[in-house]
């Protein structure tokens, strides 16, 4: 039976890979694909859990980007370590390194929230966090990867201006001779003209995706 929000696994019927069991802790977040953990039984790790996991493009990606070492290749992005199974063998989700103690983004650019949870900085820590945004999106197209989906929520700042890139498994690369392609965004980044078009036709081989447009974008 495929895994969906309602019939979300318990401890005792995750896996990883190697067949090792996988132990459940606390909810960490919740997103519109699924929910984050951490995972009680392996020390600074976190599963994030697919609502609707039954789709083989989205397994087979997991799968790659394990194959592909991508989680050795970079340290600023939480990419997938691991595949989490069911007991039945299903695909669930993945095992990733846990990033914690820090907010998004938006609450250090706006100057609102900047105030409530970043009251002491000043220019010198945005100029930094800067600095440490474009080297963490460098080490990932170092990695061959393309961040399809530029979105403040996906980039978390910490205390010290270090930056840690999430929802990886959303990044667009090549493995095995076959690309997997980024199928997510927000509106109000990809250029003026293709944001009335429907994210599924960027997605199509032949079209002009949201990852090409924003590949080029981020590098300048």
């Amino acid at each position: 039976m495929p895994i969906t929000r309602k019939t979300l696994p318990t401890a005792c019927e995750l896996r990883l890979g190697s067949g090792r069991r996988l132990k459940l802790g606390e909810r960490l977040g919740r997103g519109g694909e699924g929910s984050v953990y951490a995972a009680a039984n392996r020390r600074n790790h976190a599963v994030k859990l697919y609502k609707a996991p039954d789709k083989p493009q989205l397994a087979n990606k997991i799968v790659a980007m394990v194959d592909a070492g991508l989680a050795q290749q970079s340290p600023f992005a939480a990419f997938p370590v691991d595949v989490v199974r069911g007991e039945d063998g299903a695909f669930a989700g993945f095992l990733m390194k846990a990033v914690r103690d820090r907010r998004p983004l938006h609450d250090l650019y706006a100057p609102g929230a900047r105030k409530q949870h970043f009251p002491d900085i000043d220019y010198r820590f945005l100029a930094r966090t800067a600095t440490n945004i474009a080297r963490a999106v460098a080490s990932i197209h170092h990695t061959g990867c393309v961040i399809g989906d530029i979105n403040p929520s996906g980039m978390l700042v910490a205390d010290d201006a270090t930056v840690a890139l999430v929802d990886a498994d959303s990044f667009q690369f090549s493995h095995g001779g076959q690309q997997f392609l980024c199928a997510v965004g927000v509106r109000t980044t990809p250029h003026p003209n293709c944001r009335a078009t429907p994210f599924t036709a960027w997605c199509a081989p032949s079209s002009t995706t949201p990852s090409a447009w924003l590949s080029s974008s981020s590098r300048c």
